[in-house]
Parts: C-alpha cells; sequence; structure tokens
C-alpha cells in the first residue's frame, strides 16, 4: 500500500491543540489505547488516517481528516448498534468512548457547551439497567432541547441532529454500512479565520472589522464546502456594500424580509443555527444565531468574543441592547434591535426553497391553504412542520411584520392539525378578534373554553391563564364591545 504520511509539524505545528501530534497525546487516546492502521492521501491534499481501539475493536472505527498543516479537520467514531445497545439496556463502554471522543475533539471554544452533551450522555440509562443514580440527580432538570434529540439519535429513536458549536459541527447519526446499523459521531472542525490585521479596535480588542461587508464570498464557500450543498446571502438593500455586487449566490431585499427570514428559518426545522452578519455603520461583525423553543422574540445567538458581545449596548453604535442568556456565550436580542444592525444572513439554498414553498402555500385561500399543506407533508413529512408550537411560532412571526392574512391561514392549519388544542383555539380566536370578526371570533373561544380542560399538554398555570384569557375574551364580546 503506497501512503503519504501526515505531516510531523516541527514547532509551531506540534503546539496547535487541534493537531494530529496533539490528539495523539490525549488521555483519549492513551485511555482506549488508539493506534493507527493504515493511511492514505486524499486528491485535496488532506491525509486519510484509520484508528482501532485497544479493546472491542471489532465494534469500533475511527477515520481522522488530517489537513496538510497537521490539523485534524474532521473525525468519525462508527460505533455498532449491536454492542451500544437500545433504550432497555446501554452499555457504559460505549457511552464511555463516545463521551470522551467528543470531548477530545471538539473545539477549545466550544468545550464548555459540548460538555452539556457529554454529561448528559454519561447520565444516560436504560430502562432496565440497574445504577446508582446520585450523579444524574444532581444534573440539571431540564435538558436543552437539541441534547435531549441527540440522546434519541444515540439510543436508536431518531435518525440525526447536528449541533452546531462556534468552531465545531457535531453531528449525531444513525447510519446503516454494509449492512449493519451503526452509530455514526462527526465532529467536524470550521476553518480558522486568517488574523485581520486591519480590524477594527473595540473595547473586547477583537472580532469586528471596519469593513463594510463581510467576506460572503468566503462564507458561502466554506458552507458549500463543508455541507455539500449550495447556500447564498440575504442581504439587507439598505447596507449592501460594492463588492456584494459580484456575488453570484445572493438575494438583495428590504431589512424587514431579511429579518422575517431569519425568524421563520430559525423556527421551521429543529436545531438551525445561522450565520447572520451584522453592521452598526463603523464596524462588522457574525454571529450565529440558534433556534429556541420559546417565543419568537427576543431572538437568541452564539457570541464568538471571548468575552461579552458586539451587539451589547456599550460594543456598538447601531442600538442593539443584547443581554447574556442563560447559556454560556448565549445572548438575547430583541428582533427590532437586531433589524438595525442586520446585514446578511447565509442560508442553506433548498431550505430557503421550503420556507419559501411554505410562505407561498399560506398566501392561497383558506381552503386551497389547507389542502396543499396536507398534500406537502403527506409527500415530504420531514420538510414541513406538524408541531403545534412551531406552527404557532411561524403563524406569530408573520403577525409581527404585519402580516395577518398569512398568519391566519397558518393558524389555521394548526387548529386542524390539532383540533384538541385549547391553545391553537385560543390563538385563532384572539386573531379573529383583533380584525373585527367577533362571530368567529367567539366560536373559537368557545371550542377553546371546551378543550381546555382536558387539554394534556397544558401545564397547570397555562391551563388558569387559557381559561381566563377565553371567559375575558367571550364576555367582552357579548357585551358588545
Amino acid at each position: 500500500m503506497s501512503a503519504t504520511a501526515a505531516p510531523s509539524g516541527g514547532g509551531t505545528a506540534a503546539a496547535d491543540p487541534e493537531s494530529y501530534e496533539e490528539l495523539k497525546k490525549s488521555e483519549f487516546f492513551s485511555f482506549f489505547n488508539i493506534s493507527e492502521v493504515k493511511r492514505a492521501a486524499a486528491d485535496s491534499g488532506d491525509t486519510q488516517v484509520w484508528l482501532k481501539t485497544g479493546g472491542f475493536r471489532e465494534f469500533i472505527d475511527l477515520q481522522l481528516t488530517v489537513e496538510k498543516t497537521n490539523r485534524v479537520r474532521e473525525a468519525v467514531l462508527l460505533i455498532d448498534r449491536s454492542w451500544i445497545g437500545d433504550k432497555v439496556h446501554l452499555s457504559p463502554f460505549a457511552k464511555d468512548l463516545a463521551k470522551s471522543y467528543i470531548s477530545a475533539l471538539v473545539a477549545e471554544s466550544d468545550k464548555k457547551q459540548a460538555r452539556l452533551f457529554t454529561e448528559a450522555l454519561w447520565n444516560l440509562s436504560g430502562s432496565g439497567d440497574r445504577i446508582l443514580r446520585r450523579q444524574q440527580e444532581e444534573g440539571p432538570a431540564e435538558l436543552p432541547p437539541d441534547v435531549k434529540r441527540a440522546l434519541e439519535v444515540y439510543t436508536g429513536g431518531e435518525r440525526r441532529l447536528r449541533a452546531p458549536m462556534l468552531a465545531t459541527d457535531l453531528i449525531f447519526e444513525n447510519v446503516t454500512i454494509d449492512g449493519k446499523d451503526r452509530l455514526k459521531l462527526t465532529v467536524r472542525r470550521l476553518p480558522k479565520k486568517p488574523t485581520n490585521p486591519d480590524a477594527a479596535a473595540t473595547s473586547q480588542g477583537a472580532g469586528a472589522t471596519a469593513s463594510p461587508g463581510a467576506d460572503l464570498a468566503g462564507i458561502i464557500r466554506t458552507n458549500n464546502a463543508l455541507f455539500g450543498k449550495q447556500h447564498l446571502a440575504i442581504i439587507n438593500k439598505e447596507l449592501k456594500s460594492a463588492k456584494d455586487d459580484q456575488l453570484k449566490a445572493k438575494l438583495v431585499v428590504m431589512p424587514d424580509e431579511v429579518l422575517m427570514t431569519l425568524q421563520l428559518a430559525l423556527i421551521f426545522q429543529d436545531a438551525q443555527t445561522i450565520l447572520v452578519s451584522v453592521h452598526d455603520g463603523n464596524s462588522g461583525h457574525e454571529i450565529l444565531a440558534v433556534s429556541r423553543a420559546q417565543d419568537i422574540d427576543p431572538i437568541e445567538y452564539i457570541e464568538p468574543w471571548p468575552r461579552g458581545s458586539f451587539l451589547e449596548r456599550a460594543n456598538n453604535q447601531g442600538g442593539a441592547a443584547a443581554v447574556p442568556a442563560e447559556q454560556n456565550k448565549h445572548f438575547l436580542v430583541k428582533a427590532d434591535e437586531l433589524r438595525k444592525v442586520l446585514y446578511a444572513i447565509v442560508l442553506e439554498l433548498d431550505y430557503l426553497k421550503k420556507i419559501a414553498e411554505f410562505c407561498m402555500v399560506v398566501t392561497k385561500d383558506e381552503a386551497s391553504a389547507l389542502t396543499e399543506y396536507k398534500s406537502r407533508m403527506e409527500q415530504d413529512a420531514q420538510s414541513y412542520p406538524t408541531d403545534e408550537g412551531r406552527l404557532d411560532r411561524l403563524g406569530q412571526v408573520f403577525l409581527s411584520h404585519a402580516m395577518a392574512p398569512r398568519a391566519l391561514k397558518t393558524f389555521k392549519i394548526n387548529r386542524e392539525l390539532h383540533p384538541r388544542s385549547a391553545r391553537a383555539a385560543g390563538r385563532l380566536a384572539a386573531l379573529y378578534e383583533s380584525q373585527g370578526e367577533g362571530a368567529l371570533a367567539s366560536q373559537n373561544y368557545q371550542k377553546a373554553l371546551e378543550l381546555v380542560g382536558a387539554d394534556p399538554s397544558l401545564a397547570e398555570p397555562e391551563r388558569q391563564r387559557l381559561r381566563a384569557a377565553a371567559s375575558g375574551a367571550l364576555a367582552r364580546l357579548r357585551g358588545g364591545r
């Protein structure tokens, strides 16, 4: 076999914490007695390296993609599902391997966020496993939605979850290779940004640039290469720079359209992370907006600055006043404040097409919208939302942009798909009332009252709130107000 050795990387390269040489010195390598079994040069100039653990070798495969600089760009761990177990019994050795692998391979800046996944994984147990629960009981009462879904993938309940971070993509996936069911854990380190000597000085010392526009072409090329799918930029017409004219993969629209597209994209499917470029008239910066299973406003994002955020009041001149969120390096910014500095977003082209198709459906008449939506769901169940909360938030986005007819169709689709939901009936009633449709509002408020007592999705405080709101609205409408 002819093979090209990965660069040994003297001096600087050896000190790089993301280098192959440093990985070989890690506890992950030594504890699991990992050794190299094969390597081969790729056409790109990278080196593919195959490795095996010391024990349970027949169940485990590890592959690295090592760049010319000796940096590990991507790692793939494959574990047989038969060895991992399922929701009844889980192998503690497989859990230990998976968590140690993630901890060792994620970029340094993402280790704290990755710990949410590794700790949840370590505390995971099957329903039939007999273990001490002390450590689990001391953990957080509620796991983030993406962590919950990662555990579902790990136990075989879901197919795939992508968890993007600041400098790493972490992907949990169930695959079948050569007739064998396996868990595939991919850790993909994003390209390092070159140091820009012209970067504008800020109170934090790094991160914002004085350029009137981001390198959207470079960002799109990187995303196309990393994910193997076409991306494009949606650019604010009022902030567009001269160099954006040379960009082919772009849409140039008004600020409200950029904001609405961002909000819809964060809701339309789970676990979305969207690159957002902002500019305050003096400096530009990139952040990562993330999905929230809560209200549409404020918008949550990950900030790459080591301390604070460009969008905090003292750090920008655009009027944004972001505040820290509960999770480290996450911040919240109000939608109307983000709109003032929103320069561009980068989206996968196919994903944008799905959102555009949804928007077209809810511009049709009510009967056609419902019929077509159901038809599209049957043809592509993975792409069209059926979750009640997700559809409700999509409708709220339309309302916040003064698009009541689209919101109405969305709420009616939600009501049709969830006929026993008091929340869906109440939301539709409130919109009818705001449009002066008293009879339709009363009909749906009455339905909400009938459903609220038996709706299993409601916690008691929300049940009481919905009951009081519907009763008050009916009294108001019957009183002629």
